[in-house]
């Protein structure tokens, strides 16, 4: 579909949908069958997401599972090393539910009874689950909320970090099937966001995702749930209400088993004839990747600050380093900010270095002390200030 012409997109369409349909709704039948004897895992039924030290954790939203790959391939292209595993996404596959069971506090976090949101909610706060109340939980855990500015590096060594990017979800919502035309570019920008955070420090980036989706051209099959019998009605999946016993199958809540959703059979749809959906049960929605992302040559280089000390505008410092040539820098504030030094220096074989400020304009500033290979990539770093030893 991405390949087609803008004159023979309707065509294309038309036979992608002849051939997939049938395909599609058939494995659908088949994995709900076999939900049916062996369910999915409930809340704490799959390894909790966490970072190592110096890792960052990148969320993409509606990253699915042959994208994963997609993604691993350009960046094994850009020279990371990457390794693909698996998850099965919280049910419903949904980013209310899905979300917060792949962020670090998703032991935290508990469902009572199921509502219209199909959002869960933090223990100990009684908050909603929901994004910000996720990113400050985590950061109480002591993790590095990364925004969308170019400020990427950590701030502390070792360092935890959490990223949410990317656009698939949104734009598969927004475009519907013209989705597939802009999934290279999407792929393209993840990679390069993800190569950014290892060039500015991180050891490596550990990316997850909700759930995956379905996508049709001229629309999912409509299965008809009378409204009255829901609370809420998604596009693949409602919350009855009541004691309504609708015609459809059920499934079990991910955060509170005794809690059951309605779920479309097959590839249906409840609401109107969306080409691009999620919440249902099938291979596509469920079953997600989570990537480990490093620097192919990440452990041929690496740097240790010892210590730092001032003689007047003179920094010496002293680097345990193993591996290949590196070289310090002072920089303003931060580890990706204006080099403040006269000059960049390598550090000698027996570890030592001194840097020296030009003149006393950054004498009270707070300095960061930085260690890059013979790349520029980061390899370690410490806050500093003149006259103050470390």
């Amino acid at each position: 579909m991405a390949a087609a012409s803008t004159a023979d997109e309707a065509l294309v369409a038309a036979a992608v949908r002849h051939l997939l349909e049938p395909w599609l709704a058939d494995s659908a039948r088949a994995f709900q069958d076999a939900l049916a004897r062996a369910p999915l895992p409930g809340r704490g039924g799959e390894p909790q997401v966490e970072a190592g030290d110096d890792v960052c954790i990148l969320f993409a939203d509606g990253l699915r599972f042959d994208l994963g790959q997609r993604l691993a391939e350009r960046l094994e292209a850009r020279g990371c090393r990457t390794s693909v595993g698996r998850r099965w996404a919280a049910l419903p596959t949904v980013t209310a539910t899905a979300k917060p069971a792949v962020t670090p506090v998703a032991g935290d976090v508990r469902g009572e009874a199921l509502g219209e949101d199909f959002g869960a909610r933090l223990e100990e706060s009684g908050k909603a689950a929901n994004a910000a109340n996720l990113r400050a939980a985590m950061e109480e855990r002591g993790y590095q909320i990364l925004g969308t500015g170019s400020f990427d590096a950590p701030l502390s060594h070792p360092a935890r970090g959490w990223l949410e990017t990317g656009e698939i979800d949104s734009l598969g919502h927004k475009l519907q099937g013209r989705l597939a035309g802009q999934l290279g570019d999407e792929l393209d920008r993840l990679s390069e966001r993800i190569t950014g955070l290892l060039d500015a420090g991180w050891k490596a980036v550990r990316v997850v995702t909700d759930h995956g989706w379905l996508l049709l051209p001229g629309g999912l099959p409509k299965v008809d749930l009378p409204k009255h019998l829901t609370a809420s009605r998604w596009a693949r999946c409602a919350v009855v209400a009541g004691g309504s016993t609708p015609d459809v199958p059920r499934s079990s809540w991910h955060w509170n088993t005794s809690q059951w959703f309605a779920t479309a059979p097959g590839i249906g749809c409840f609401n109107k004839s969306d080409e691009y959906a999620h919440g249902g049960l099938s291979i596509q929605e469920c079953l997600t990747p989570e990537l480990l992302v490093e620097t192919a040559g990440e452990a041929a280089t690496g740097a240790t600050i010892t210590s730092i000390t001032w003689r007047g505008m003179r920094c010496f410092a002293e680097v345990a380093v193993h591996g290949g040539p590196v070289s310090a820098d002072l920089r303003l504030e931060r580890p990706s900010g204006a080099s403040v030094a006269a000059a960049q220096k390598a550090v000698e074989p027996d570890g030592a270095v001194s840097l020296v400020l030009p003149d006393d304009e950054h004498e009270a500033a707070s300095l960061v002390l930085v260690i890059v290979d013979d790349t520029g990539r980061i390899l370690t770093h410490k806050p500093t200030r003149v006259g103050v030893d470390s």
